[in-house]
């Protein structure tokens, strides 16, 4: 099995965070914004078009761990 795995950051310093993710797995698409809970400089959103406008209704890190938790990606816990 394939899988693509995509992010989209709030830049490339230790301090930034992730406000997209994205996979592709066989058939199925899963893709997710994600509030960094910080500004998103115009330098990261002139590259992946993403704003802070699109963001505010975005949810935080910790509600999109879960479906990321599931990912096939991910190994299993007693790996």
């Amino acid at each position: 099995m394939l899988i693509f795995f995509d992010t989209e950051t709030t830049g490339l310093e230790v301090n930034d965070r992730l406000c997209a993710i994205g996979l592709i797995e066989e058939n199925e698409v899963h893709y997710e914004l994600i509030n960094p809970l910080k500004k998103v400089p115009p330098s990261a959103s002139a590259i992946h078009h993403i704003t802070n406008e699109i963001l505010k209704e975005a949810v935080d890190f910790a509600k999109s761990k879960k479906w990321i938790a599931r990912s096939p990606v991910l190994p299993e816990d007693d790996q």
